[in-house]
């Protein structure tokens, strides 16, 4: 048995590919093993090593293979080198963490599942503690991908899940050989900057301003995402329902400027193409009649982007991380789901009524359902009962790396 001073931790996720969502779960993960294990090594895969290294140097990434066997922005033998690297940590290591994000599900692309279990069957067959760390899992729908996640995660050591319909799942698939537990979120209680700080990532004419600010984190949705492409691929019948989405969002916010004299702030949590939400903000912003809005153009940290969410007086919050983000700070929020997960997470802290499903978002009920908000948070004589579930959130949040002792 490894002595835990000196474990070598692998890590697989979707890191490095400008996703705040994605990057926070990576920050967080860290901080919470940190607390349990105070020198470990840890090796992270990375879609963009170049990028992570960039943005956090203390740390070691490797290229995570995704986007092909050659490791983008290298040259000549330089582009394979990273398979050395794999396979050296992959030997070298005593745990490998499959964390964060909705990997177990084949509703993105059918080799999602394939991709992400690829790695987690090679460490077992070297004979490593293997862990699947506060993920999201379903639909699982393909013949191939219930099968790899039946037969993969059977003989793992510790699967923590972020919400019931994932626990539901994989139960469904008989998963029952690994402790199997539902925690939360690895990013719920993530550090932010605040005060002064926060601030002066505003724009100068809202910066002290004393408007209602409302925050919109919006994402171009019905398109073929994972696909490295930069224009847009619509699948069947997408182009269609993203005009109605934008005709609605653009008319929320029209209804906010107008009713509270609000200023809408378009906040992005992906920069890079094809998942770029400034594409929405822009999109949504030509459709909209008023021009009290500001969208955010810089790659921000996690840290950053909470921390412009605490300025904010309201949410319109179509990524999920912004709802996870925002939920401590006891202010109204609309969710609009594009999956279960959505749901899972309001419903667990008591705002299960503000949540749209994206296919049927309309701009009379999505403002009916923002004003309840509103008139909920403004009657809420037990707040201290709303700030109790996110306390208990952040408790299982940080579980998550105190189980992983136990299989040490």
């Amino acid at each position: 048995m490894p002595k835990t001073k000196n474990l070598h931790i692998l890590i697989s996720g979707g890191y490095g590919n400008a996703n705040a969502g994605d990057e926070a779960l990576m920050i967080n993960m860290l901080i919470q093993l940190r607390s349990i294990f105070p020198t470990p090594r840890i090796t992270i895969f990375s879609d963009d090593p170049q990028y992570s290294t960039q943005r956090y140097p203390e740390e070691t990434f490797i290229y995570s293979g995704r986007f092909g066997i050659g490791e983008p922005g290298k040259k000549g033998v330089h582009k394979v080198q990273w398979i050395g690297s794999m396979l050296k940590s992959f030997f070298s290591c005593d745990v490998f963490i499959t964390g964060g994000g909705t990997i177990l599900q084949d509703q993105t692309h059918p080799m999602f599942i394939p991709f992400w279990l690829s790695k987690v069957f090679l460490a077992q067959l070297l004979f490593k503690k293997t862990v699947l760390y506060g993920i999201g899992a379903g639909p699982i729908t393909t013949r191939t991908g219930r099968f790899l996640t039946k037969w993969i995660v059977n003989n793992m050591h510790l699967v923590t899940l972020r919400g019931k319909y994932s626990f539901d799942t994989l139960k469904d698939l008989k998963i029952h050989k690994p402790v199997m537990k539902i925690l939360a979120d690895p990013a719920v209680g993530l550090p932010y900057i605040s005060g002064p700080k926060a601030k002066d990532l505003l724009p100068p004419n809202i910066n002290g301003d004393k408007r209602i600010k409302i925050a919109f984190v919006v994402r171009r949705w019905y398109v073929a995402h994972v696909k490295n492409i930069k224009e847009k691929t619509w699948i069947k019948g997408g182009e269609e329902k993203y005009g109605h989405l934008i005709d609605s969002l653009a008319a929320l916010a029209d209804s906010l400027i107008r009713d509270l004299s609000a200023t809408i702030l378009f906040i992005p949590m992906s920069v890079k193409p094809p998942n770029d939400d400034r594409l929405a903000a822009k999109d949504i912003s030509e459709k909209m009649q008023e021009k009290d809005f500001f969208i955010f153009k810089e790659d921000y940290s996690p840290e950053q982007i909470k921390g412009l969410l605490s300025l904010c007086d309201g949410l319109i919050g179509m990524r999920f991380h912004s709802l996870v983000f925002y939920s401590e700070f006891l202010k109204p929020a609309l969710g609009i789901a594009y999956g279960q997960k959505t749901h899972d997470f309001m419903q667990y802290i008591g705002l299960g009524k503000f949540v749209v499903d994206v296919d049927n978002i309309d701009f009379s009920r999505a403002k009916e359902l923002f004003n309840d908000a509103r008139q909920h948070f403004s009657a809420l004589k037990n707040r201290d009962a709303f700030s109790a579930k996110v306390r208990d959130l952040n408790q299982k949040a940080k579980e998550n790396a105190r189980l992983i002792n136990t299989i040490i």
